[in-house]
C-alpha cells in the first residue's frame, strides 16, 4: 500500500508540474517579462503647470509646499500687474529657486515683444536666463495674429536653447483662420516652439454635463504630429458664471487630463491654480482658494497628478497615432470598429488610444473611462495581440486576461496604460501620398517650412501644398514677409518634408494670385535644392530670369535625384514697399513635386 500510495503521489506531482508548465506556456502567448525602467526611452516628462501662481502675500513657503505636494513642475506667469512688479519677480524667483520649481517668466516689457527690435527682445530674456528656475519666457496668450511673434520665439531659443516659448492659441472657432495661423507659425519657427498650445474650458455651467472638447484636442494633436511638435493645453480647474463654465469636480478634472494624455498631450496647465487675483467676484475658488487655503479639490488633484507622474517618463515619449471612442460619441471622434485589435463587448463609454514610442516604435494601448461619475471595470476583446501587460501603477503587472478577454479597471474619468510585446505592431500602414497615378504630386499636404510668411488673410505656406489649382477661385498661396528695412538678407526660401526618401525629377510652380501687381511677387531667380537630412543640400537646378504666365503652372525638369527634403531658394530679391515698409517679397500659389 505504501508503494502504491507513493506511486500515486508521484503521479499527481508530475501531472501538476505538467499542468503548470502548460499554463506557463499558454501564458507566454499573452505575457512578456519586461522591466518598467526599460520602457523609459527619453529623459522627458509629462509637464504639469500651475497658471495663476501665488502672488502678493500668498507668495510664501507654504504655498510652494502645496505646489510640490501636487507634483507641479512649473508655474506660469502672464503680463498682468500682479506678476510683473520688481518686488514680485524678485520674491518669486527666490521661492522657485528654494523649492526647485520652474517658472515661465515675464515682466512689463513682454507686452511689446512683437514690436521690439531683436536687441531689445534678447535683453528681455537675458535678464532671467541665468536663474536655474527659469525654464521659459511668456511670449503671448491668445493672439489674433500669430506670425508677428515668430521672431520673439526664435530669439528665445538663441538666448536660452531648449527653453519654453510660452505661446498659446485660442480654441477653434475663435478666429476664422485659427488652424491656418497655427500651421503657418510652425512653418516659420519649427521646433523653436517647444509646445503647440491652446485653451478651451469645456465643462459648461450645467452640472454633470459632458465636455465638448475633442475637436480641438484632435486638430491640435494632428498638427503637432505633422510638424513633430509636442502639444499642450489648459485643464479647467475653476468656474465662472460670467464666462459660462463650472468648476469641475476632481473626477471631471481627471477625465480632462486623462483624455489629453490619450490624445498625446505632454504639457497640462491648470487654469487656474490660485483663484484669480483680479475680478475675483466673477470666479469660483481655484485649486487654492481665495484665502490661500487648499480648496475642496486640492487633495484629489494631488492624487490625479501623482497617478500621472507614475507613468510620466513613458508617456512623454509616446505619440498618439490612432484614437477610437466607444459608447456615446462626440464631434470629431472616430467610432471603435468591430474589426480592430480591441473590440468593445458593450456600449460602455471609453476611449482607446494606440500610442507608439518615438524611439523604439513599441506599441501601447491607453484606455480612458468617459464616465466621470463612476469607477468601472471594462471587458474588451483582444485580437491578434500576442503580449500585453499593464503599467498604470508605474510597474509591470500581468494583465487580467480570460482567454482573449481583457479586464480594464479605471477610476471615474481615469486611465489605464498597457504595453504590448516587442513584436506587436498595431499601426496602420502610413499613407504618404494620394494615388500617384492620377495625381503625381509628392508635396501634397506635406509639412512645409519657410524663411518667413505673412500668415494671415489667406497667405499661408501650407496653401502652397493644398492641391487647389483652380485659378478662377482667386486662391492665394504663400507670400514671404521679409523686412528689408531691418537689414534682412535679400533671400527667402521654402522647404518641403516629403516624410521619406523618394526619387524626383520635376517641380511645377503656379504664380501667386492673379493681378498685375501681385504677379510682380513671382520669383525670377531661384535654385531648386535637395537633401536627405534637411541639413546638407545639393543643387538640382538653377533658374535665372524666369517669367510666368498668370494662369498656368510652369514646369522645371532636372536629372533624377533621391531625397527626403526639397528646398527652393529665392535670390536677388528687390525691396517692394508694402504698408509703409520695404519688404523682400516672393510669392507662389501652388507647388508640386514629381
Amino acid at each position: 500500500m505504501k508503494i502504491k500510495n507513493i506511486i500515486i503521489m508521484f503521479s499527481l506531482i508530475i501531472a501538476t508540474m505538467l499542468l503548470l508548465f502548460s499554463c506557463e506556456n499558454e501564458g507566454e502567448k499573452k505575457l512578456e517579462k519586461t522591466e518598467f525602467e526599460k520602457l523609459i526611452t527619453s529623459n522627458k516628462d509629462i509637464v504639469i503647470i500651475a497658471h495663476k501662481a501665488p502672488t502678493g502675500d500668498l507668495a510664501n513657503d507654504q504655498q510652494y509646499e502645496y505646489l510640490k505636494q501636487a507634483s507641479v513642475d512649473i508655474i506660469e506667469w502672464e503680463t498682468n500687474p500682479y506678476h510683473i512688479t520688481e518686488e514680485a519677480i524678485k520674491k518669486t524667483l527666490s521661492l522657485c529657486q528654494k523649492h526647485d520649481i520652474g517658472i515661465i517668466i515675464c515682466d512689463g516689457d513682454y507686452k511689446n515683444l512683437h514690436v521690439m527690435d531683436d536687441g531689445a527682445i534678447k535683453a528681455a530674456y537675458e535678464r532671467y536666463k541665468d536663474y536655474d528656475c527659469v525654464v521659459g519666457y511668456h511670449i503671448i496668450d491668445e493672439p489674433s495674429y500669430a506670425n508677428q511673434y515668430a521672431q520673439a520665439i526664435k530669439i528665445s531659443q538663441q538666448v536660452d536653447p531648449g527653453s519654453i516659448a510660452q505661446f498659446n492659441f485660442l480654441p477653434i472657432g475663435a478666429l476664422p483662420d485659427l488652424m491656418e495661423q497655427a500651421e503657418d507659425l510652425l512653418s516659420i519657427v519649427g521646433d523653436d516652439l517647444r509646445y503647440l498650445s491652446y485653451d478651451q474650458y469645456p465643462f459648461d455651467t450645467t452640472p454633470g454635463s459632458a465636455p465638448q472638447m475633442f475637436n480641438n484636442m484632435d486638430k491640435f494633436r494632428v498638427l503637432g504630429l505633422k510638424y513633430n511638435i509636442d502639444t499642450a493645453l489648459y485643464i479647467q480647474s475653476i468656474g465662472s458664471d460670467k464666462y459660462g463654465y463650472r468648476k469641475p469636480t476632481v473626477a471631471e478634472t481627471r477625465y480632462h487630463m486623462s483624455a489629453a494624455l490619450a490624445y498625446g498631450y505632454k504639457n497640462l496647465k491648470f487654469y487656474t491654480w490660485c483663484t484669480t487675483p483680479y475680478n475675483p467676484q466673477f470666479y469660483t475658488d481655484g485649486i487654492i482658494a481665495k484665502d490661500g487655503t487648499p480648496s475642496e479639490t486640492f487633495d484629489g488633484i494631488c492624487e490625479v497628478n501623482a497617478d500621472i507622474k507614475k507613468v510620466s517618463r513613458v508617456l512623454a515619449n509616446l505619440d498618439a497615432l490612432e484614437i477610437y471612442h466607444n459608447g456615446i460619441r462626440y464631434t470629431a471622434t472616430t467610432k471603435l470598429a468591430d474589426d480592430w485589435y480591441v473590440r468593445a463587448t458593450d456600449k460602455s463609454p471609453f476611449i482607446v488610444s494606440l500610442m507608439v514610442d518615438r524611439t523604439t516604435n513599441r506599441n501601447y494601448l491607453m484606455f480612458v473611462n468617459k464616465d466621470f461619475q463612476n469607477d468601472v471595470t471594462l471587458q474588451v476583446e483582444l485580437h491578434n495581440i500576442n503580449s500585453i501587460q499593464e503599467i498604470t501603477s508605474g510597474d509591470i503587472k500581468n494583465a487580467v486576461l480570460d482567454a482573449n478577454m481583457l479586464s480594464v479597471s479605471m477610476k471615474a474619468g481615469g486611465f489605464a496604460l498597457f504595453v504590448l510585446g516587442e513584436n506587436d505592431d498595431l499601426r496602420s500602414a502610413p499613407v504618404y501620398d494620394v494615388d500617384m497615378s492620377t495625381n503625381p504630386n509628392y508635396a501634397l499636404g506635406k509639412p512645409i517650412y519657410a524663411s518667413s510668411s505673412v500668415g494671415k488673410a489667406g497667405d499661408y505656406a501650407s496653401k502652397l501644398l493644398d492641391g487647389n489649382t483652380d485659378f478662377a477661385t482667386a486662391n492665394k498661396g504663400w507670400r514671404s514677409d521679409g523686412n528689408a528695412d531691418s537689414g534682412q538678407t535679400n533671400q527667402e526660401w521654402v522647404m518641403v518634408d516629403l516624410l521619406r526618401s523618394v526619387t524626383i525629377k520635376q517641380i511645377r510652380i503656379a504664380p501667386y494670385y492673379r493681378t498685375a501687381k501681385q504677379m510682380a511677387f513671382t520669383p525670377k531667380n531661384f535654385t531648386i535644392q535637395y537633401s536627405e537630412d534637411g541639413n546638407n543640400w545639393k543643387d538640382a537646378l538653377r533658374v535665372t530670369d524666369c517669367t510666368f504666365n498668370s494662369e498656368e503652372f510652369k514646369t522645371f525638369d532636372f536629372d533624377e535625384v533621391k531625397c527626403r527634403y526639397v528646398k527652393i531658394l529665392f535670390t536677388d530679391l528687390q525691396p517692394i514697399s508694402i504698408d509703409g515698409s520695404n519688404r523682400y517679397v516672393v510669392a507662389l500659389s501652388e507647388l508640386e513635386i514629381r
